[in-house]
């Protein structure tokens, strides 16, 4: 017999994973620029992390986004990112 509850749980692990994933890269951005993102603005996908931060912070970020990448690298070994997009 199929047991759906086993199978959902497959799900929600994913949904676990993507939150972990923002949260680290919300501290590292707080860590690393001083600059507190919203974990609903931040996606990571291709590469690349979006991030929603006023005018004022996107020049920090850009003026730091080396030290930013570096920790993102250590945080997060398993996951290619090269690239932080401000929205």
């Amino acid at each position: 017999m199929f047991n759906i509850s086993g199978y959902l749980e497959k799900f929600k692990k994913l949904g676990d994973k993507r939150d972990r994933t923002r949260q680290l890269v919300a501290d590292s951005f707080r860590e690393e620029a001083n600059v507190d993102i919203d974990l609903t603005s931040v996606s990571v996908s291709n590469g690349e992390v979006g991030v929603s931060v006023p005018q004022g912070a996107q020049t920090i970020v850009f003026m730091k986004r080396q030290n930013i990448l570096a920790a993102l690298k250590r945080k997060l070994p398993d996951v290619f990112i090269d690239r932080i997009r401000c929205r």
